[in-house]
Parts: C-alpha cells; structure tokens; sequence
C-alpha cells in the first residue's frame, strides 16, 4: 500500500513538474505583455497631458507679450526638456518652473496680436524679419458749395532688426478732385494725383509691460518731400496788422485739397506709445508732434506750424486670427506762418473715430478691413479702407 501512494505521489508530482508549466509558461507571456501595453499607453497619455501643462504654463508666462498661438497644444512627440521633467517628477524631486520673462528686453515674435492695431506705432517682427503692407482709403465730404473726394494709397515695407526695433519705410500715393459751385450754371472740377511725402521711421520698444507697467514704444522719423506743393500764390498779397503780426492774405494761400497727403517739407516726426493689457482687451494711448523745416516759395518764407498728433482706444483678439479695434484719433496743425506773420484761418483740427478689423488669412497674410468717421468739421465724413499686410 505504501508503494502504491509512493506511486501516485510521484505520478502527481511529474505532471505538475512537466505539464502544468508548459501551460502557464506558455499564458503567462502573454498576460505580462497585455499589462505592460496597458502600462506604456498609460504613460505616454500622462506624457502627453504633462507637455500639454508645460506648454500652456509657458504661454501664460508670456501672455502679457503676446503670442496666443499653438497654447495648450501636445505634439506628437514629447522634446527631451518634457521627458526630464517627467522624469524627475517620477523620482520625487519637484520641477523647475521656467524663469520668468525679462521686462524691458522682450522676446522675438512676442509682440501681442491686439497691437496690430497700432502697426505704425508698435514692434511687431522678429530680428531678421520682413513685412509689406498696402492700404488703400477712400473718403469723401461734402460742403455747402463744394464737395471732395479722395483716394489715397500707403505702401509700407518694414523689417526687424533686432527683438525691439524695427524700420519702416512708408510711400503714399493720392487721387482727389474737387467740385466748385461758383454760380448755379457753373461748376468748376478740379483734379490731383502724385506722390506723397515719403517717411523713414524707427520704432523701438524700451519697456515691456508689467503687472504695474504699461509697455512702451517709442517712435522718430523723418519726412521726405517728395509730394506736391499744397500752396496756391494765384493773386496773392499780404499785408501785417497789430502787434501780433496776424496776417490777412488774399486769399488763403494753404490749400487742403492737396495738403492731405503732402506737405512738400523736409521734416521730423515722433511718437510716444503705451499700451497695457486689461484681460481680455489692450489699452492704448499716445501722442507725438511732427516739425516741418522752413521753405523760400515764390518769394515768400514759408513755415507750417507744429502739428500735435494723438491717437486712443482699445483692441482685443477675438480669437487666434481674428482681432478687432476702436481708436480716437487726431491732430491739431498750428498756424501757416508766411514772412513770420500768421495766416488767418490756417488752423487744423481734424479728429475721427475709427473701427477695424484684422484677420489672418494665412500664415502670415493678414487683411485689414476699416472704417472711420469723421468727429468735426475739420475731419473727412467718413473713410473706407481695405490694407493687405504679409510676412517675409
């Protein structure tokens, strides 16, 4: 009897040792590979969320300068920075935040899109970056015996030279005609097209907005005249009264049929900027003051007094291609000065409001829709405006 249960013990301990194994072995592979599947999948979806976290932290750290775009998005496949910090947040030891953005430096393409509102006025390019924009308006008014219509053109070629300066290059080119009503059978038309005066403008930005701050730019150019002379000497004369040397000229020889897009006049512009961002909008407000040198015309000194420029509103991104803008701008132009002695009457002070929209067709093709009014009797009636702008 006791070899029998020997027997069987040993029978038993044979299939367990021989066939029982053939079959785990040949299952516990598969269950093993099955979990570890699971497992890899697993970590790469926690990956995956992390860069995603990296990445909307390094837009938020940015989001007072600017850039919107690609926020929050994962790649395909995570850079070496995201997999160390996985890493090293696997192993206990806490993440290094990045480190926060310097003020007054800037980064290159950090520019918020809303100052796209403010192009001329604001830093826009990257170093080595290049941009060529075209606007075309049109703007008529209408007075009591005479009516005019305008179109004018505004070709501008930029380029970045380092994060925070830029140079542009603006050439504008003007139509207008004008009808008089000198009696009720007779019109008088008169017509204008040439060039504008060209300008050369830096813009450089010296301080980045804060939590406190506003973000800065400052802006100097130079005016070049290529346009026509806006002056009509046609039966002309001047004659000095009081002690302020007020002059009464017959007639007014400042005509601002064509002075809307040319002064004729070596001079220099400036500009001071400021923008602050108030989630969800940017505000902005600035001013500046163009001089105009003195000229020898048919005889006569003449110097345009100092035009006084100021411009504010708001902007705010609708979304990643889509920006929208209000502004207020203006200019008051001091009186025409003709042998020293003032010309009555030679005062401007045109202001209008303006909507815009800024749309991103491309990558980087922009169309820029507008439309201004005018807020008095200085001012246009109203201007339409249709710009392309595209990035090289």
């Amino acid at each position: 009897m006791k070899h029998v249960d020997w027997f069987l013990a040993a029978a038993s301990a044979a299939a367990l040792l021989f066939g029982a194994p053939q079959v785990s072995y040949a299952q516990a592979p598969t269950a093993k590979e099955r979990a570890l599947e699971k497992r890899v999948q697993y970590l790469e979806t926690r990956l995956e969320r992390l860069e995603s976290r990296l990445s909307a932290g390094e837009a938020g750290s940015s989001g007072g300068k600017g850039s919107k775009a690609g926020a929050g998005t994962p790649r395909s496949k995570p850079d070496a920075s995201a997999k160390a910090e996985s890493e090293t947040t696997q192993g206990g030891t806490a993440a290094t935040p990045p480190p926060p953005p310097q003020v007054g430096v800037g980064e290159a393409g950090d520019a918020p899109q809303e100052l796209q509102v403010l192009r001329d006025n604001s830093v826009m390019l990257k170093p080595r970056g290049g941009e060529i924009s075209t606007k075309v308006g049109y703007s008529p008014r209408k007075g009591f015996t005479q009516s005019d219509r305008s179109v004018l053109a505004n070709t501008s070629v930029r380029y970045g030279v380092f994060d925070w300066l830029e140079l542009g290059v603006n050439v504008p080119y003007g139509f207008s005609t004008r009808s008089s009503t000198l009696s009720p059978t007779r019109v008088v038309t008169k017509q204008i097209m040439d060039w504008g005066d060209v300008t050369v403008q830096a813009n450089a930005r010296v301080l980045e907005q804060t939590d406190t701050l506003p973000g800065t730019v400052v802006s100097l150019g130079a005016i070049f005249p290529t346009g026509p002379r806006p002056y009509d000497w046609t039966n002309y004369s001047l004659s000095t009264s009081g002690s302020g040397g007020v002059s009464a000229s017959t007639p007014n020889p400042n005509d601002p049929f064509t002075a809307f897009f040319s002064r004729a006049a070596w001079g220099l512009k400036s500009n001071l900027q400021f923008y602050k961002t108030v989630d969800p909008i940017i505000l902005f407000w600035g001013g500046g003051v163009d001089y105009l040198f003195s000229q020898h015309i048919n005889g006569y000194n003449v110097q345009n007094g100092l035009r006084y420029n100021y411009n504010f509103g708001f902007s705010f991104a609708a979304s990643e291609k889509t920006t929208l803008g209000f502004s207020i701008n203006g200019s008051f132009q001091d009186n025409l000065l003709v042998n020293g002695s003032k010309v009555v009457g030679s005062i401007g002070e045109p202001i209008f409001a303006r909507l815009s929209l800024i749309q991103r067709i491309g990558k980087d093709f922009f169309l820029e829709p507008s439309f201004s009014f005018g807020l008095n009797t200085y001012a246009p009636d109203y201007v339409i405006a249709l710009g392309v702008r595209d990035r090289f």
